[in-house]
């Protein structure tokens, strides 16, 4: 995944950070900061790019967003 060259350089950490990450963590809270990225609202297009490669599924249940992660494409 990290030598995928489809995938942006943004997408490639925010997926590092996804799979580090402990599972009760809120992503919107704690990934901005530590993928560089200004606001929760600005992953959303690095959250589409890693479903579209089929690294990450997201969904609401429940009322609360979640993001299930994968090591490689599903």
């Amino acid at each position: 995944m990290i030598l995928d060259g489809t995938l942006s350089p943004t997408s490639k950490v925010l997926h590092v950070v996804l799979l580090a990450v402990p599972d009760d963590t809120d992503i919107r809270d704690r990934a901005p900061a530590l993928v560089g990225v200004g606001s929760s609202a600005d992953l959303d297009p690095y959250l589409a790019e890693l479903v579209d490669a089929g690294l990450i599924k997201t969904g609401i249940h429940m009322g609360e967003e979640f993001v299930t992660v994968h090591g490689a494409p599903a």
